[in-house]
């Protein structure tokens, strides 16, 4: 499939996917709004759970390279939490694709279970933020009187949850609102996580 082909075909599946959701989403529109005959789909997928395992793969590590995600401990970790937060606020502006993606993350009907491609991101996620918390943990930017293990999960958690409003909101924010939103949240986890 040429790389255009390809192109193609990923930006109608996302568009199918976050509108319909994973079950109602019709791989018979996906290929139509291609060109696409279904015998040329089968060549290179071999169904819609495929395609979708896909699209999440490649649009997960493209959001991995837009956020230029630094090794824990190559600065402060504060200053590498707000820039991040900050560059993911740019990308809702910058990269509606992305966004459109992650709202479909949050579809109650994706294919979650283990060993799926949704649950392999979930667990690569959750072991970058250990690694995270563990860096803030030894420079003292981040609480040690909690198993490591809980400050994980509620940081997810609450990530989460902040990911998720904002994805639902993001509209509503431009240019000086948005970037206060990012503060906001930035210092709700200081007020979760630092000592003290």
């Amino acid at each position: 499939m040429s790389p255009e082909r390809h192109a193609q075909l990923m930006d109608a599946a996302l568009r199918e996917f976050s509108a319909a959701g994973y079950e109602q989403a019709s791989l018979n529109r996906i290929i139509r709004q291609c060109g696409l005959s279904k015998s040329s789909f089968y060549h290179f997928y071999a169904g819609k759970e495929a395609l979708f395992g896909t699209l999440v793969q490649e649009k997960s590590h493209s959001l991995r390279q837009l956020l230029q995600i630094s090794e824990a401990g190559q600065m402060p970790f504060w200053t590498l939490v707000e820039a991040m937060m900050e560059q993911l606020g740019k990308l809702t502006v910058e990269r509606p694709d992305l966004v459109q993606f992650g709202r479909m993350l949050y579809q109650p009907d994706l294919p979650a279970g283990e060993g799926s491609v949704v649950q392999r991101v979930l667990d690569e996620v959750t072991r970058w933020l250990a690694t995270m918390l563990e860096t803030g943990q030894s420079q003292g930017a981040v609480r040690d009187d909690l198993p490591l293990s809980l400050l994980v999960e509620l940081t997810f958690a609450v990530l989460q949850a902040l990911d998720r409003w904002s994805l639902q909101h993001v509209e509503s924010f431009t240019g000086t609102s948005g970037a206060e939103m990012v503060q906001q949240q930035l210092g709700l986890l200081r007020r979760m996580l630092e000592p003290g």
